[in-house]
């Protein structure tokens, strides 16, 4: 019996099955909730978000560097004389960060076995006075700064310059006579030009059997080649000129045999109304220069060539020696 009851339940469950397909009755399933796969990035344990590295050029960005500052040194005059008074200033420039390295002392050596230091209250530029007492070439330099900011750099790599120091007359030389171009032998024998500037050196050699003196600008006027003057306008370089720089007029002692010089300036470029003429109408040719000379009222003569365009011409005033007035 328990075989047959077995045999007709299996029959009942089959029947069931096909008249639930026949009539298209969706068998009811139990829910079901999706869920998610974590991934391996979802698992690691929360990290601290950083910043990356910061370049070199970040890095110095965000940390500028320290002031720093090229300390230059000035004179008030080159060329000088002994015993004159000079000025020299050092000088701070920014050469970096927000703004200039201040200064309150300087160290300058002057190049002649002395030196002295200069002190302010943090400024940009401090001075102080020397005088030579010899004469010569010499090169001070800014040897020490002391910085308002310790941290501040200063450079002195640039803190340096030349000068030129004439002979004094010796105080004797005051009752000396005045020279006269009776007793100096003039000469012209040196021309330098630059970029339409020219200047030509003027001597003059004591042949005489005593000492004299000169101080001050002389007068020149130009002369042609026939011997007639040109129309010359000159004029003191109290300034200095182009080729040439300015120097402070003082008592020159020319002992017999010594020499003396001084600086003739001009241009050999037409200029003005002159330009479009033909060269030798605008800047006409001189074979020499008629010299007199301070405190004088007679003229010698120097046989140079000199063509200068429409008769302009700069004078330096006279210095001891042959060389004149030259940029070092």
């Amino acid at each position: 019996m328990r075989g047959l009851d077995s045999m007709h339940n299996a029959i009942r469950l089959v029947v069931i099955a096909f008249l639930v397909a026949a009539c298209g009755i969706a068998t009811p399933t139990a829910p079901s909730t999706a869920i998610p796969i974590a991934s391996a990035e979802s698992l690691a344990p929360p990290t601290t978000p950083t910043s990356p590295a910061p370049s070199e050029s970040t890095a110095n960005a965000a940390s500028p560097a320290p002031d720093a500052a090229s300390i230059s040194l000035e004179l008030s005059q080159d060329p000088a004389f002994v015993g004159d008074q000079l000025r020299f200033e050092a000088t701070s420039s920014p050469t970096g960060g927000p703004t200039s390295v201040l200064i309150s002392a300087a160290t300058i050596n002057f190049g002649d076995g002395t030196s002295a230091i200069a002190v302010g209250s943090c400024t940009a530029a401090l001075d102080l006075s020397h005088a030579y007492r010899n004469p010569g070439d010499f090169q001070p330099r800014v040897t020490e700064v002391t910085r308002c900011d310790p941290g501040a750099a200063a450079d002195l790599s640039y803190a340096d310059a030349m000068v030129h120091i004439f002979p004094a007359a010796p105080a004797a030389s005051a009752r000396w006579p005045v020279c006269s171009t009776f007793q100096l032998q003039l000469a012209g024998p040196w021309t330098g030009a630059g970029l339409g500037n020219v200047a030509t050196l003027i001597t003059l050699r004591n042949i005489g059997p005593g000492g004299c003196r000169l101080e001050g600008y002389p007068k020149v006027i130009l002369v042609a080649r026939g011997g007639h003057p040109l129309r010359t306008h000159d004029g003191n370089a109290t300034t200095g000129d182009y080729m040439f720089p300015a120097v402070v007029p003082h008592r020159v002692a020319i002992g017999p045999g010594e020499l003396a010089s001084f600086m003739i300036g001009y241009g050999d470029n037409p200029f003005g109304p002159t330009a479009n003429q033909p060269y030798d109408v605008a800047c006409p040719p001189a074979d020499a220069v008629r010299i007199s000379l301070p405190g004088t009222i007679e003229f010698g003569t120097a046989h140079v060539a000199i063509g200068a365009c429409g008769g302009v011409v700069r004078v330096s005033p006279i210095v001891p020696g042959a060389n004149g007035l030259r940029f070092p």
